[in-house]
């Protein structure tokens, strides 16, 4: 697709629908630090509107991820690699949780981690169904259910 005002208008209006989802999360659940996922949203329609190659993509989303993970839950410095030998072995022990399927067991770092890949997904999806396909209505049906569930 052509980056042309009718393509950018596509990728506002998908930033804008993913905002519009993220704004209950944060008076419905403790997530603190929303314009970080807000950010991280942005930054994946940005590139995507760009057309940077998928591998810089990944490369630049895999960083970002990262480096909200450390912000968020540790107090060193984000190119030292003490806190991700610390995060690496939280989320292998998280794997423990999950297969005794301990939900609420699961540690926050982990769920950081979840909350992104979700997000990144979600604008994947977004992105395949505007923009690729052309189709609005699985959107406007979410966006529907979502908002009458919250209600």
């Amino acid at each position: 697709m052509k980056r042309n005002l009718q393509s950018f208008l596509i990728y506002l209006f998908g930033f804008l629908l993913l905002w519009e989802w993220l704004r209950p999360v944060e008076q419905l659940t403790t997530t603190d630090h929303i314009e970080m996922f807000v950010l991280f949203i942005l930054l994946s329609f940005g590139v995507s509107f760009l057309r940077v190659r998928w591998i810089w993509r990944t490369i630049l989303k895999i960083w970002f991820i990262l480096f909200s993970v450390n912000r968020f839950h540790y107090d060193s410095e984000f190119f030292q690699t003490s806190w991700v030998l610390s995060f690496f072995r939280d989320i292998s022990a998280n794997f423990i949780v999950i297969l005794a399927q301990d939900w609420t067991g699961i540690s926050n770092e982990l769920r950081t981690l979840l909350f992104f890949i979700l997000l990144w997904l979600m604008v994947y999806l977004i992105q395949y169904w505007l923009i690729n396909r052309n189709r609005i209505f699985v959107f406007f049906f979410m966006t529907l259910i979502y908002i009458t569930v919250l209600d």
